[in-house]
């Protein structure tokens, strides 16, 4: 009989500032910055993003995924590259399971939170 492994993976040039806890079965993709005393919960997903410090990011969410892009044309909808990327600033809590995409031409910016 195995045992469940409980894991988070960490993609490459990513980093993960002193003192944030990450929660099992988390992804931190490529490039991702996460800053300072962070909690990111357990089966989150992060990439294409820049989270300040003391942020924390409920279970389940996801962060910098590619939204909705279309643009409409005579042949109908055409996808449009998502480039931009998620900055959430300091001291913000993210609830569980919620969605944050990154912007198909610029970033999706989520303001500083709570003050201590």
């Amino acid at each position: 009989m195995s045992a469940w492994r409980l894991e988070w993976s960490v993609g490459p040039n990513a980093e993960i500032g002193a003192g944030t806890r990450v929660g099992p079965n988390a992804v931190i993709g490529r490039g991702v910055a996460v800053g300072r005393d962070c909690d990111i919960g357990s089966h989150v997903a992060i990439s294409h993003a820049y989270l300040g410090d003391g942020v924390i990011v409920l279970p389940g969410a996801q962060v910098g995924q590619a939204g909705f892009g279309f643009a409409g044309s005579k042949e109908g909808h055409v996808g449009i590259p998502q480039l931009g990327r998620v900055i959430v600033q300091d001291r913000v809590e993210i609830g569980a399971c919620t969605t944050i995409d990154r912007g198909a031409l610029g970033d999706t910016v989520i303001g500083g939170g709570y003050q201590d």
